[in-house]
């Protein structure tokens, strides 16, 4: 899903941002480092793309990150 998104995205917009919201609860079928690879993928996307990855710890750090770019 990401990936069409960049892909419509990519000329519409001179900021281009993903911000996500980071779980840092862990689960044995989720272990941390399976997380981390997933931020590494999300990472090379946005290089690749032109978009700049803005990591969350906490939803409402997230919403000022939001307002920020208002």
């Amino acid at each position: 899903y990401i990936k069409t998104r960049f892909d419509e995205l990519k000329t519409t917009f001179d900021l281009r941002v993903l911000l996500c919201v980071l779980d840092d609860r862990s689960t044995p079928s989720a272990p941390i480092s399976t997380s981390s690879e997933h931020i590494v993928e999300l990472n090379q996307l946005c290089v690749l793309n032109n978009f700049t990855l803005i990591l969350a710890a906490t939803v409402e750090e997230a919403g000022r990150w939001l307002e920020s770019f208002k």
